[in-house]
């Protein structure tokens, strides 16, 4: 790996001052990566640019960092056997990248090197830690690599865990709520004159989208970017956190566009848009892992084959198929939705599934017409699926 440019190379001022360093450790439990971790020991993975003995050997070309520095931030690193021995000095004053004979004698247990801003994959597997804190370098971060090492960060954290982000700039994801900001100041270090400010933002992390969307519309404590952009994502987004967190649905076992308003996918045998995942599938011998939808209105298992079918305005071919009516698709196209024969409307009434009165809303739903609402060609019909 190529030695990091400069504005990414650390100082000692990267590592936490003992107030701030102290709250992060009483925030932690469980399994904690830290990714950009510095000098930092917190963590039972450390993840950086630069091992620890790099970034010590590195220290001395910092401003404003002197060797008593850099022992103070390197005090936790150091290998307890060797505690009688200058090891920070000679690393601080070696000139060499790797200081031959000493890396063994700085705590080195649990640290990966990778680049972290290279936009590849860092060495954790998906949904691995309870927490992961990281604090980046904060300069000549394009906005590619911010948003590829916050969703690196999303991806290792198991559902349920934590993101605690400082820098100057506050992350957003799609799959994780925003619960807290500290606005973080360094008096400590910079008793006189502008302080350097940061946030250090908490993030809880979520299996879907529309869980984390619908916390953050419920709740006042969090936060959610960006918006629902329309009421049907709003709808989306309760339906979704109902089946998971109320009915124990697991958000991959179904489509949202099939539980939510979309009206467009219906029941094909009684028209409802009230569907919900289906948890007993006997009725119907599916091939392979396909999903499938329970009618609450006629109980008929609807596969997801036939909702993208009836979306795309094939909802009287899957009808003809499976005999629950006797005219042929052909036979309905080229008909007004807005003006149809009595006769064309009697005879879709009589079919099975489709009460009264309801044949026109059935025709517009068959030649592809979007409803305006959540209506069911049939009244209420329960009458049972034939076959």
């Amino acid at each position: 790996m190529n030695k990091p440019k400069s504005d990414h190379q650390f100082k000692s001022s990267w590592r936490w001052p003992e107030s701030f360093e102290s709250w992060v450790e009483s925030l932690i439990d469980g399994f904690t990566v830290n990714v950009c971790a510095g000098l930092s020991p917190l963590g039972d993975v450390r993840i950086d640019l630069m091992s620890p003995p790099e970034i010590i050997s590195s220290l001395s070309d910092a401003k404003n960092t002197s060797l008593s520095d850099a022992r103070n931030v390197c005090s936790d690193l150091l290998e307890q056997q060797f505690v009688d021995h200058d090891v920070v000095k000679e690393l601080y004053e070696s000139s060499a990248t790797t200081p031959p004979g000493l890396t063994s004698q700085i705590d080195t247990n649990g640290f990966l090197r990778a680049d972290v801003f290279g936009g590849n994959r860092l060495p954790i597997g998906d949904d691995t830690a309870d927490w992961v804190i990281c604090d980046p370098p904060w300069k000549s971060l394009s906005t590619s690599s911010r948003r590829n090492l916050f969703g690196e960060l999303t991806r290792i954290t198991a559902p349920g865990g934590h993101i605690l982000f400082n820098a100057w700039w506050v992350p957003t994801s799609d799959n994780t709520t925003l619960d807290q900001i500290r606005l973080r100041r360094d008096d400590e270090r910079n008793g006189a004159g502008t302080p350097n400010i940061s946030y250090a933002s908490i993030h809880t992390v979520y299996p879907s989208p529309h869980t984390a969307r619908y916390l953050s519309q419920t709740f006042t404590d969090r936060e959610f970017t960006p918006e629902p952009e329309s009421l049907k994502e709003t709808i989306e987004a309760e339906t979704a956190y109902r089946l998971e967190h109320i009915g124990g649905i697991d958000h991959t076992a179904y489509d949202i566009r099939s539980v939510g308003p979309d009206t467009s996918r219906r029941c094909p045998h009684c028209g409802s848009t009230k569907l919900l995942p289906a948890t007993d599938n006997t009725k119907l011998d599916a091939s392979g892992c396909e999903r499938i939808y329970q009618c609450p209105s006629c109980e008929y298992p609807v596969p997801e084959r036939e909702l993208d079918a009836i979306a795309a305005g094939h909802i009287q071919q899957i009808r003809y198929e499976h005999g629950w009516s006797d005219i042929p698709p052909h036979e309905l196209r080229g008909i007004s939705p807005e003006d149809p024969a009595v006769e064309v409307v009697d005879r879709l009434e009589a079919e099975p599934g489709i009460g009264d009165g309801e044949g026109e809303a059935y025709l517009k739903s068959a030649l592809g017409v979007e409803l305006d609402t959540d209506q069911e060609f049939p009244s209420g019909s329960t009458e049972e699926v034939p076959g």
